[in-house]
């Protein structure tokens, strides 16, 4: 009896067993299934977390302005073309880089970021673009106020981004940086025109004797004579620089009579072939930084003499406040010179076009700080290339370049 009950026990618990283990096997891969949907689940939640906080990519649009008349807009997001020629206008210019950025509605919206007229040295930086929240965007960035100026300006910045966020709300956080500037020269503004003969001059004039007020209306005598020399054709020690009384008004009219008296001599000739091209100059000489240690000029407009083409400059000289001398800023160096060309293609759209020589020399303008505080290389029309590349033109911020500075240029601009 026992011979046959011992054989269908042990067929019985190998059965038993067999369905035991099934049971296990059948929990383990219900928790591991459990388990992988669960870091599923997790791994959608943290990828659209992600990309809720992800950068939006966007492209600077250059070379516009904001329409007088317009309000400023009651939104950042523009998404159509007639809104946005509602509130701006086209600002083109001859030579590379001049035309404006080109905005397809059809693909792109346009966020803008327009500030009120200001005469004070503005500057928009640090902007960030980034997807907050379901449907939300937040715009970031810092306004830099510096030294007032004689005159008013709008400062703005437009990009165009994807146009997938047309109907995102957008949050606007602006972060405004006042920059420590203390103006110790008396300026005069002068706006001067003449429309018969095309001549637009605006001046900061220092109105102050002393060492600073001295190299400065020196500085801006020196880049007036060196246009009105070209206008004659004749070398700026033929054009007698302005020798009259300490006077802001009589200064500018000086040489605008100057130019429209040479204007008139070249309109003469040319009208025998052409009488629909005339003389045109548009030049500024602005004061454009200013600290408690330096100050910083620039001289900049567009000549046109009725050749083909017109022609743009700009120049700049920085100013040590307690001697008056003219600031060096950087000590050439190969390696300098290296960054700057590598700067130079970052910044400026070179396309198909290139330098005449790598690396690029120094300019014949000496490098100066400019209204944002950085230091400005610019090479004139022709200088290092074709005409078509314009006025190529890079900054640095001062401790980028700390290792080439001059020992002026750490104690003053550093």
């Amino acid at each position: 009896m026992t011979s046959r009950i011992l054989p269908f026990l042990v067929l019985s618990l190998v059965k038993i067993n067999k369905e035991i283990k099934h049971i296990i096997m059948n929990k383990i891969v219900s928790t591991m299934l459990a388990m992988l949907l669960m870091l599923a689940s997790f791994s959608t939640t943290a990828s659209a977390a992600k990309k809720n906080s992800g950068s939006v990519a966007y492209t600077v649009l250059n070379n516009y302005y904001h329409n007088n008349n317009a309000p400023l807009p009651s939104s950042p997001l523009i998404t159509t073309q007639k809104e946005f020629d509602e509130q701006f206008g086209t600002a083109a210019y001859m030579g590379k880089g001049g035309l404006p950025t080109k905005v397809n509605f059809k693909r792109q919206a346009v966020l803008a970021i327009v500030l009120p007229l200001t005469n004070k040295t503005t500057v928009i930086d640090s902007v960030s673009v980034k997807v907050t929240g379901a449907n939300q965007l937040t715009l970031a960035y810092t306004v830099h106020e510096g030294a007032e100026r004689g005159y008013t300006t709008q400062p703005m910045q437009l990009m165009a981004i994807d146009k997938k966020y047309g109907k995102y709300q957008v949050k606007v956080v602006p972060t405004v940086v006042k920059d420590v500037l203390v103006n110790t020269e008396k300026y005069d503004f002068v706006s001067y025109v003449d429309n018969r003969h095309s001549i637009h001059l605006n001046v900061d004039y220092p109105t102050e004797n002393g060492v600073l007020g001295d190299s400065l209306r020196q500085f801006i005598n020196n880049r007036l004579a060196n246009v009105a020399s070209l206008y004659t054709y004749q070398s700026m020690s033929k054009i007698f620089p302005y020798k009259g009384k300490n006077d802001s008004k009589s200064f500018v009219q000086y040489y605008a009579d100057l130019v429209a008296d040479s204007m008139d001599v070249i309109d003469k000739e040319v009208r025998k072939f052409n009488d629909a091209v005339h003389c045109a100059l548009e030049a500024s000489v602005k004061r454009v930084y200013e600290d408690e240690k330096i100050v910083g000029y620039e001289a900049d407009g567009y000549m046109y003499m009725c050749g083909a083409h017109g022609e743009s400059f700009c120049y700049g000289a920085t100013f040590d406040k307690a001697t008056g001398k003219q600031v060096k800023i950087v000590n050439e160096s190969p390696k300098l010179l290296q960054l700057v060309t590598e700067r130079l293609r970052r910044d400026w759209n070179m396309q198909d076009l290139h330098f005449e020589k790598e690396p690029v020399p120094m300019p014949q303008v000496s490098p100066y700080i400019s209204a944002d505080g950085k230091i400005k290389f610019i090479y004139q029309p022709y200088e290092i290339g074709a005409g078509a590349l314009g006025m190529p033109t890079c900054s640095f911020y001062p401790y980028e370049l700390e290792d080439y500075l001059t020992t002026e240029g750490k104690k003053l601009a550093y």
